[in-house]
């Protein structure tokens, strides 16, 4: 909105006595007016007004599409009949006689197309980078007008009123007993980012066409708009090739996508404003090549299907003339399936070992002259990509690729993902380079959505340089945090104190840059602080009473794991830099406006058609609205109270199977006849093991592969529990003097504590759940421990008595194998409160 109709509206508002319950990027989902609820609408609108009075939905509502030239566009006739009008007969619980394209002044709904989107050849018009998708929502008590520029925007517009109906049934019809109704309002909604994408991953568990299509209708009603599909790596290939069919005969297990069903997919992602990438892996991931077509590999042998997760050896052999007409023939298979313009061929995780052994490899880099930057194989694969780029480039295709693949002398339109940090993304488009990130949106692992909220791909604080004066005195200390698999975490910590700005600390990781630490607290000889990391949000508690070591432990997300350091030196001034520490560098304008948003992954490893909707939703929607919504919107706690609102919309409106698919998986656990609302209660006191802690647990018991069962209790376990975070919020009403709070907080507790026992008899009962009696028997203590500290609380209890809490609920901080009695940690913010 312009400062001109800012103003013309506040004098509106002056004049008519109106009241701005909301305003703005920052206040946009506040409160409904008369209602201490938010606006349960994710992503955020970027400007939202309410003004008095409420449009009521009654039987005779007709529509009115004006459109340019008054063309008829039968894709948005089926858009109103056959998606908008049965969920809006669902929520308001009408039956409607609707006339589409009725009279203008009698019609409901008024909608205004600028710019049409021809089918072709009875498909939809595939949406394509840059497509405008604002649009622009004006309810009042007569009509409700939406304007858009595309067909994108329309459905966008109609997403939020859709939204918007079922938050205010919630807060008015359900409980009152009204007629369906929404405040009016003013909406002007745009994009903050063009690229708002979810990688789903095929390969390592094939997932089935109608579970693609369910998270295709997730993913729009979250305003994202690109499925990048993972259809080949070393478990699989997974769609159907003319050209090269010993691909799909010998390397899928029978499970691969035929042609017709993905350009079905294709069509139904487009009709829902979604472009849809393929990523074909180049020149690594290439174990499923390698068992088809041998012959293509650096080293020619036998190969057998590869079951296990990780990274290996098979690569395509770059000297080879027929490895580059393989590539044609498969770029020219996905051109003709996929419209997109962009082509992801991974690039990633390029294991050297075969090119590096080869002498047909070697002879072929110096006849190139390869090798003279000093890594032959970097120079090898940049060379590899650039004949690659020519083939994508002869059928109109643009590159894209994970970091591996940036090099100065690829073309200026590759496309690069970052999934190694904004370190790696501000390198890549300060080159010049267009780039997205994925580093801290991988929700294939268990990680809050707080961390993915505030996860910016433009974020200016991961730069911040240290500040230093002549009364500085710092300290350097360096640590290590083993791993369950792989080589341990090292890391740098500096702390500064100083009489000007008190305290401050410093953490980089090896090969990262210097970040600056938040909510440092130094008591005695105990230091504590958060940072997010890519590992996800990272909490320490360190004890640095020894002068030259230190000890204690870093918690990544929910999962604390052990740490041990060593004091490196100290020091006072001005000087603060050190020879071996990265130095962050601020984004350029320039640079900033390369960066085209950012894709979520879920990759497959620990996911099935039985539980991906467990994992991506409902946190995909805080993603989601990270990439669309204003960078100033960072209320966590307000995101929090309408996720919980998102949650049971997507459920009941857009067809999600979060919540069947929990209740289906502790049902198999059981038997038909059981009642597993003891299991379910119990679940939320609980949560997996964040980061990639399963991960490195299966690969200890040698379960890390594609043939184990992911089929136990954990596996269908939510990533955050949702009603311990509205634990959290009562022991935050507590802090700020809500007495009242405490009794909530011990009838909450009561209540799982009384489920227990039906808990514990379940569990004696069937040998699935057996594996449970070690998180039950701890659970148990939890709560009693719970208890005793509320009870502490109201008396205000003497210190003494608080500290052995302390050390005995820090006794229960473990993990029991896989899952996490998350509970605990609500109770310690409490004893911090007390």
């Amino acid at each position: 909105m312009n400062p001109c109709c800012k103003r013309v509206l506040w004098v509106l508002v002056l004049l008519f006595g109106w009241t701005i319950n909301a305003y703005a990027s920052a206040h946009a989902c506040a409160n409904y007016p008369g209602s201490k609820s938010p606006v349960a609408v994710m992503p955020c609108p970027q400007e939202l007004v309410f003004l008095p009075g409420d449009f009521v939905f009654t039987t005779d509502f007709d529509v009115t599409i004006e459109t340019p030239d008054n063309t008829y566009y039968p894709q948005m006739n089926r858009l109103i009949s056959e998606w908008f009008m049965p969920r809006l007969s669902q929520l308001t619980r009408l039956s409607f006689a609707t006339a589409i394209n009725a009279n203008q002044q009698q019609a409901k709904l008024l909608i205004k197309l600028a710019q049409g989107q021809p089918s072709q050849n009875g498909l939809t018009r595939p949406p394509q980078l840059g497509d405008d998708e604002s649009y622009h929502l004006d309810i009042n008590s007569q009509q409700i007008q939406l304007t858009a520029i595309t067909e994108s925007g329309l459905r966008y517009g109609l997403e939020t009123l859709i939204q918007l109906l079922y938050s205010s049934n919630e807060l008015l019809a359900v409980r009152r007993g009204q007629a369906s109704r929404i405040s009016n309002l003013i909406i002007k909604d745009w994009p903050r980012f063009p690229w708002r994408g979810l990688l789903i991953d095929s390969v390592r568990h094939f997932l089935p066409v109608a579970t693609i299509k369910r998270q295709l209708d997730g993913m729009a009603s979250a305003k994202l708009n690109v499925m990048h599909w993972h259809l080949t790596d070393d478990q699989g290939w997974r769609f159907e090739s003319l050209a090269y069919p010993k691909l799909h005969l010998l390397a899928s297990d029978g499970q691969y996508y035929r042609r017709n069903e993905i350009k079905d997919i294709v069509n139904y992602a487009a009709q829902r404003g979604i472009r849809v990438v393929p990523e074909f892996d180049l020149p690594g991931h290439a174990s499923a090549i390698a068992v088809a077509y041998p012959e293509l590999m650096t080293v020619e042998k036998d190969y057998q299907p590869q079951r296990h997760w990780g990274v290996f050896e098979p690569l395509l052999d770059p000297s080879k003339p027929e490895v580059y007409r393989f590539i044609e023939s498969i770029v020219s298979e996905l051109s003709s399936l996929f419209p997109d313009l962009y082509l992801h061929i991974g690039g990633d995780e390029v294991k050297p070992t075969q090119w590096q052994q080869s002498e047909a490899v070697q002879a072929y880099m110096q006849q190139h002259a390869l090798g003279k930057s000093g890594n032959g194989v970097l120079d090898l694969q940049a060379h590899f990509n650039q004949r690659a780029s020519q083939i994508l480039k002869k059928y109109q295709r643009k590159m894209m690729g994970w970091d591996e693949v940036f090099h100065p002398g690829l073309p200026k339109d590759t496309l690069v993902q970052s999934w190694r940090g904004l370190d790696s993304l501000a390198q890549i488009t300060m080159a010049g380079y267009q780039g997205i990130l994925s580093t801290g949106f991988y929700i294939d692992q268990a990680q809050y959505s707080s961390y993915h909220y505030r996860n910016d791909p433009l974020r200016q604080d991961a730069f911040i340089q240290p500040v230093a004066n002549k009364e500085t005195n710092r300290q350097d200390w360096v640590f290590t945090m083993p791993r369950l698999k792989g080589s341990a975490i090292t890391g740098r910590l500096i702390l500064v104190k100083n009489a000007r700005q008190g305290d401050l600390a410093y953490l980089a990781f090896h090969g990262r840059s210097l970040r600056m630490v938040n909510d440092l607290k130094i008591k005695g000889d105990k230091v504590s602080f958060w940072s997010d990391t890519w590992m996800g949000p990272m909490r320490v508690k360190w004890d640095l009473a020894n002068p030259i070591a230190l000890s204690g432990q870093i918690f990544i997300g929910n999962t604390p794991y052990p740490v041990d350091g060593k004091k490196q030196g100290s020091s006072k001034g001005r000087h603060m830099s050190h020879a071996r520490l990265q130095q962050g560098e601020a984004l350029s304008d320039a640079a900033g406006e390369r960066i085209l948003g950012g894709e979520a992954t879920l990759w497959g490893e620990m996911l099935t058609e039985d539980n991906i909707d467990v994992r991506a939703w409902p946190r995909l929607f805080a993603i989601a609205e990270r990439l669309w919504s204003s960078a100033e919107l960072t209320d966590e706690d307000n995101m929090y109270l309408r996720l919980r609102t998102l949650d049971r919309y997507a459920s009941q409106v857009v067809g999600l199977q979060q919540r069947f698919q929990q209740a289906t998986g502790l049902s198999a656990l059981t038997d038909e006849y059981a009642d597993i609302s003891p299991l379910w209660h119990f679940s939320q006191i609980l949560e997996p093991a964040h980061y990639y802690t399963r991960h490195h647990l299966k690969f200890q018991q040698g379960a890390y592969h594609q043939q184990a069962p992911l089929d136990r209790f954990v596996d269908f376990l939510p990533v955050e529990s949702l009603p311990l975070l509205e634990l959290k919020r009562q022991v935050k009403a507590f802090e700020q003097g809500d007495k009242s709070a405490l009794a909530m907080l011990s009838a909450r507790l009561l209540s799982w504590q009384d489920n227990m026992v039906k808990t514990d008899k379940m569990i004696t009962q069937y040998p699935k759940l057996a594996e449970l009696k070690p998180v039950i028997n701890d659970a148990g203590k939890v709560l009693a421990l719970g208890l005793e500290v509320i009870e502490l609380c109201a008396r205000a209890a003497d210190k003494k008595a608080l500290n052995k809490l302390t050390a005995q609920l820090a006794d229960t901080r473990t993990a029991q194998g896989e899952i996490i009695i998350a509970l605990v940690y609500v109770i310690e913010d409490l004893l911090a409160v007390c």
